[in-house]
């Protein structure tokens, strides 16, 4: 059976995840001590497990650090996937073989315009033909960061929430400049990483696996649900996004100073002052 595998720079086997193989990937079971399905569906399973070496609760190492560090990653698996999603995920950019290779695709692709992302580490699909109906995709957890509306909640200095909103600016503006569409993303998908913890995005092929300094706090995309990348983006598809992130109710979090601020930051390179009017985010 035709395998593919792809790794994270630096990454040269699934050992750094404690697998001796693929075929542990694709048994349907759940081998890693210490993990914990957090999705499960026909046909698909997202878990989250720590790295060889991670401790335990009880300060026990999980066993030998390999080239991946240490912490908690999340494994999608995709099994029998439906024709329906991988027609889709074959005809629509970025054009893909499989469900996991579709996202790692997006991914790179987001991180080379500066979108924060969860960090792919690996990448794997399996079957003959123009498309794999098995695939896995490994990626950093999401440790040390809070979800968008509940930092938008908490009580922080008028700095640190200004820093916050140029922060969620910035990130929409790269999304934009990515042409890529989310129609199902919403603001519970974003998670903020807190000044010097947040990973500078960059291409999957040149950055190396540490964490570089920030003293701004970063927004991740901590989902990729149905993305694709869009030929232009225009007026019509921000407005897309924009009201689909406030339809959840984090638009009523902000202040209309700060949300005039965000849609300026956001969308500046493109629109002018009245585009921006007719696109003012409504909580």
């Amino acid at each position: 059976m035709s395998e593919r595998l792809r790794f994270h720079p630096g990454l040269t086997s699934l050992a750094a995840f404690g697998l001796r193989s693929s075929d542990e990937v694709y048994a349907g079971e759940v081998p890693w001590k210490g993990a914990e399905v957090q999705r499960a569906e026909d046909g698909y399973v997202e878990l989250s497990f720590p790295l060889p070496g991670t401790p335990d609760d009880r300060g026990r190492l999980t066993g030998r650090p390999h080239d991946a560090g240490t912490g908690r990653v999340v494994l999608r698996r995709w099994s029998r996937a439906p024709w329906p999603q991988l027609l889709f995920s074959r005809l629509t950019h970025p054009r893909s073989s499989s469900l996991a290779e579709r996202e790692w695709n997006l991914l790179c692709h987001l991180r080379a315009h500066g979108v924060g992302t969860l960090q792919p580490l690996a990448v794997g699909a399996r079957g003959r033909g123009p498309v794999s109906r098995h695939s896995f995709l490994v990626t950093r957890g999401a440790e040390g960061l809070v979800p968008l509306p509940e930092w938008l909640d908490e009580g922080r200095s008028a700095a640190d929430r200004r820093r916050g909103i140029q922060a969620l600016g910035a990130f929409l503006a790269h999304l934009f400049e990515a042409r890529v569409l989310f129609p199902r993303l919403t603001a519970e998908q974003l998670w903020m990483a807190p000044p010097d913890a947040g990973e500078d995005p960059s291409t999957c092929e040149n950055h190396d696996l540490g964490f570089a300094p920030n003293r701004m706090p970063s927004v991740i995309l901590g989902a990729s649900p149905g993305g694709r990348i869009l030929p232009s983006f225009g007026a019509a598809q921000m407005r897309a996004v924009l009201t689909r992130l406030a339809a959840g109710g984090p638009a009523s979090r902000l202040s209309n100073r700060e949300r005039l601020r965000v849609l300026r930051i956001a969308t500046r390179r493109w629109l002018d002052v009245e585009e921006r009017r007719r696109l003012a985010l409504r909580g």
